[in-house]
């Protein structure tokens, strides 16, 4: 998004007002990679009402930041950072990747006190995971790219922990780290189960079955939630949204089985777990779905 013209975000912010209402001190979170992060952009961003700002940092590292094929270095990464500590953002937060090869576990903790040195309030630590059909899958599979061990892993993630929470950020998911009062909202409700709008090409929403838009097609009776996608292509999503009003690509009506997997999934990597009090309140029926897989887990230990 730190690519669009600060003008676009400026209207784009205007048009959720027109359509929300937004709650006092609602979180209005941006991502932005440092090479396009320029302080007439943050100014403006600011001014739009952006009050949470992610930066793409990955790494603060120049052989790691070569090997992940950054288009930024160590040095630009250091100056937005600080430009953004400085430039009146409510929320910071910055994205950290460890068990990157060749990252020795020292040089990591270098990193990681680097990061804290701007007193982030938010900081997320991603495991380098080769996916596949890309590059890095397929040179992992090749044999060209050796990743870490499993040992040196966990002890970067351990270290990651440990060094997060003597600074202030405590885990509150698998992946994330925050002060008090800056955890971050919108990927709390994806994990809490709540619903969320699609706006934009590509995008995805979640609905619980109560509370579907009017062209959405009937729920068949078993459904108790829907997940929906817009069109991918921005000229497509355009051209569908002024003639149809909406662009939507597609749905698919999720069952109290399918649902109560996929909550259990996001849930769980809360350091909290999941409220089932609230989730069976919601989708009536869930706790017993999920009652006895719940037990044999536990007898596993």
């Amino acid at each position: 998004p730190s690519l669009v013209p600060a003008a676009q975000i400026a209207a784009l912010m205007d048009g959720v007002r027109a359509a929300f209402e937004l709650a006092p001190g609602a979180e209005v979170s941006m991502e932005a990679n440092p090479q396009s992060a320029e302080a007439v952009k943050m100014d403006a961003w600011l001014d739009a009402g952006v009050n949470r700002l992610s930066l793409g940092v990955q790494s603060l590292d120049d052989a790691a930041l070569r090997f992940l094929e950054r288009a930024h270095d160590s040095r630009e990464a250091r100056s937005v950072m600080a430009r953004a500590r400085s430039a009146g953002f409510r929320s910071l937060s910055f994205d950290l990747i460890f068990a990157v090869p060749g990252l020795a576990t020292s040089r990591w903790r270098e990193v990681l006190d680097e990061a804290l040195a701007f007193s982030p309030d938010h900081l997320s630590a991603y495991e380098l995971t080769p996916e596949d059909g890309t590059r890095l899958g397929v040179d992992v599979e090749a044999g060209r790219t050796l990743l870490p061990d499993e040992d040196t892993r966990i002890e970067q993630y351990e270290l990651a922990d440990l060094r997060l929470r003597a600074s202030g950020l405590s885990r509150y998911e698998v992946s994330n780290w925050a002060r008090p009062g800056h955890r971050c909202r919108h990927n709390l409700t994806y994990w809490n189960g709540l619903p969320y709008a699609a706006a934009g090409a590509g995008a995805h929403a979640f609905m619980h079955s109560a509370a579907v838009p009017g062209w959405s097609r009937a729920a068949p009776a078993a459904a108790v939630s829907l997940r929906q996608w817009n069109v991918s292509s921005p000229a497509g999503y355009i051209a569908a949204a002024r003639t149809g009003g909406h662009a939507v690509g597609g749905s698919e009506w999720l069952d109290l089985a399918t649902t109560a997997s996929d909550l259990m999934m996001m849930g769980l990597r809360l350091e909290e777990g999941c409220d089932l009090g609230r989730l069976d309140a919601v989708f009536p029926g869930l706790w017993t779905t999920v009652a006895e897989p719940l037990r044999r887990l536990v007898q596993q230990g």
